[in-house]
């Protein structure tokens, strides 16, 4: 999806009375900027802005850019605490990444 796309499905949304943005398929932050450049636009829109990740590259910096940007809600899909061949999302890899988020909510 290009950000021209982005945005006027923003505005589409916005226009029939949605609140709400969630980036679903696949891992959204393989694209930071792309990611970050919606969150802004929807934030200053008023749009509560749902991530959904497995975690890997929420990387601290990248979790407070977004925040700033106006993320609402990080939600860690994982299927399991020690990586396994058949279940690659797992807790022991990205609990760092958590850890900061939650670090950041106590504050």
């Amino acid at each position: 999806m290009s950000e021209d796309i982005a945005r006027r499905s923003i505005d589409w949304l916005y226009d029939h009375g949605c609140c709400v943005l969630a980036c679903m398929g696949g891992e959204p932050l393989l694209r930071p900027e792309f990611i970050h450049k919606v969150v802004y636009y929807a934030a200053k829109k008023g749009f509560r802005a749902y991530r959904a990740t497995n975690g890997r590259l929420l990387r601290p910096e990248l979790a407070d850019r977004l925040g700033d940007a106006g993320v609402a809600v990080f939600n860690f899909a994982l299927d399991s605490r020690e990586l396994k061949p058949s279940l690659p999302k797992a807790f022991v890899p990205v609990e760092k990444n958590l850890e900061h988020i939650l670090q950041a909510i106590r504050l």
